[in-house]
């Protein structure tokens, strides 16, 4: 698990960004019966921005790509939603860690996210103070989105280089195939005896 992650009860808490996440996660559901689902949860509980998920993705791992307490390969919505299409939200895959956005009838699972303690009126020069970190951590995220988007980019390269050279092989086992089949018409006549 690593020193990251502190599990005390039904929650994580990510020492790195200082969030608490549901040490269970609930699913499949559609991008709606999630939304449904955290608001009856209180307690600060909400469906985590695709960033926060982002921050999960462990790009050294796959299968899966994060190293989060018993983290299903599966798809992860988050509460943001495609600003290219209303009907669309944005989901983390941590099969190999990639984001895409899906339509939000179909099904993903859920785990949620919260802040550490609540903030009062005194917190606020200290809010001000974390947004400057904020900043910096959702930088080093996109960073990381791009090397996943590289990384994904990379492993299409692969695929094709592998068809390319499965079509190559096929092609001289072929060769050697017909190298090594006898022309018809060395085939003995009828009759005709054979060399033994």
């Amino acid at each position: 698990m690593g020193e990251r992650y502190e599990i005390t009860g039904d929650v994580v808490l990510d020492t790195t960004t200082g969030l608490e996440w549901q040490h269970e996660h609930a699913g499949p559901m559609t991008w709606q019966q999630a939304m449904d689902y955290v608001a009856k949860l209180g307690d600060g509980w909400r469906l985590p921005t695709v960033i926060e998920l982002v921050s999960l993705v462990d790009y050294d791992r796959c299968d899966p790509a994060s190293a989060f307490p018993a983290m299903p390969v599966a798809a992860f919505w988050s509460s943001s939603s495609d600003a290219g299409s209303a009907s669309y939200a944005w989901y983390v895959n941590f099969g190999l860690g990639y984001v895409d956005s899906g339509g939000k009838p179909t099904t993903g699972y859920v785990r949620c996210v919260r802040r550490r303690g609540a903030l009062g009126d005194s917190d606020l020069g200290s809010l001000r103070e974390d947004g400057t970190i904020a900043i910096n951590d959702c930088a080093d995220l996109r960073a990381a989105h791009r090397r996943a988007h590289d990384a994904e980019a990379a492993l299409s390269r692969i695929r094709g280089d592998l068809a390319a050279a499965e079509q190559a092989v096929r092609e001289v086992l072929s060769q050697v195939e017909t190298a090594l089949t006898p022309p018809d018409d060395a085939a003995p006549e009828a009759g005709e005896e054979v060399d033994r």
